[in-house]
């Protein structure tokens, strides 16, 4: 087996580049601007019954919106996998493809795993896999704001984007949630196959004032070698400044991997 060797950064950057990673998600789905275009139908509710509303239908949007990051990509070999890498695309799937099943993430443990690093005879499993029964231990989370400034504001309506006059704006500045968060935290299938059968937890939260909604999602992968590839544990390595695998992981390029729903929670 041979493996590349890449320069490994300092651990306390990974967290920031999970940020980095899951903001362009956010900034591709063009979220702001949805929040401010459909929050006008809201102007006749009472205020409570308001922010309930939006908390659940923004959540159930970015938690639906981050499944299909997690689920389309659906590479037929890897040199596409690895095209799709260098174009700079799914960066959410790339994430999970060099962190899931490795070291420097921890798994929720689950009972199923009998022995780090057993895996398979073509994909050995990594080694140094640690796990915790606290779901907050192997979490990870990000928070964002979407709040905007009043530059942004004037710009947004100087175009006519909102048709609306530069006062009324401030008003749909109170549907913008003051925060959302995401946490995402994985379990390891059953030994000896420890990536193969792994679910993949995603909690979307969104609060705005003292009103939160909160959507939990499952997903299960399913490993498997790639058409008219040997297998041979062949490893590589992205490069860290991707923000994909901000700590210089390898992975088995000989292996595909394909994410499913599994359902809620």
């Amino acid at each position: 087996m041979t493996q590349s060797k890449t320069k490994q950064p300092n651990n306390a950057n990974r967290g920031s580049a999970l940020v980095t990673v899951l903001v362009v998600l956010m900034v591709v789905m063009s979220f702001v601007l949805l929040l401010i275009l459909e929050a006008y139908q809201y102007y006749s509710m009472s205020g409570a019954k308001q922010y309930r509303l939006k908390c659940e239908e923004l959540a159930t949007t970015a938690s639906h919106e981050i499944g299909l990051e997690i689920t389309k990509p659906r590479f037929a070999s890897k040199e596409e996998e690895a095209e799709a890498l260098a174009d700079g695309k799914h960066g959410l799937w790339f994430y999970l493809r060099y962190n899931v099943g490795q070291a420097n993430w921890p798994y929720f443990d689950n009972g199923s795993l009998a022995a780090a690093g057993s895996g398979t005879t073509e994909f050995p499993g990594m080694t140094g896999l640690t796990g915790s029964t606290d779901e907050k231990t192997v979490s990870r989370t990000f928070h964002l704001s979407y709040k905007i400034d009043d530059a942004e504001k004037n710009k947004l309506a100087a175009a006519g984007a909102l048709g609306v006059v530069s006062d009324t704006i401030d008003k749909v500045d109170d549907q913008i949630p003051d925060d959302v968060a995401v946490t995402m935290y994985w379990e390891p299938g059953k030994a000896p196959d420890v990536r193969n059968g792994s679910k993949l937890h995603v909690q979307v939260t969104v609060r705005m004032g003292s009103y939160s909604y909160s959507s939990a999602q499952v997903y299960l992968l399913t490993t498997k070698k790639y058409p008219g590839t040997l297998g041979t544990g062949t490893m590589v390595t992205a490069n860290p400044a991707t923000g994909v695998n901000p700590v210089g992981n390898s992975i088995y390029e000989d292996e595909q991997w394909i994410w499913n729903w599994y359902g809620s929670e």
